[in-house]
């Protein structure tokens, strides 16, 4: 088998509860209080997903990252 890919993830900040971790495309999500704890909260659950699924299953459902541009809305406001 050939190396598998580096994955992005997405970080969604939450005042109340503190960090989502979500890998998009795959349906398992981690939380915690930091950013790290989510990302390892996530670690643990894709890896059950693995062990139930199969890492073909995880590669054939990541969706790709979009490239990110940035929109001045200040310009977009006030012309």
């Amino acid at each position: 088998m050939s190396p598998l890919p580096n994955v992005a993830i997405e970080l969604i900040p939450d005042e109340v509860s503190g960090f989502t971790a979500v890998l998009p495309g795959v349906a398992v999500l981690g939380e915690g209080e930091t950013e790290q704890e989510a990302i390892a909260d996530l670690e643990v659950c894709l890896k059950g997903y693995i062990a139930q699924y199969g890492i073909q299953d995880v590669l054939s459902r990541i969706i790709a990252p979009t490239q990110i541009r940035q929109l001045n809305l200040g310009e977009l406001v006030h012309g």
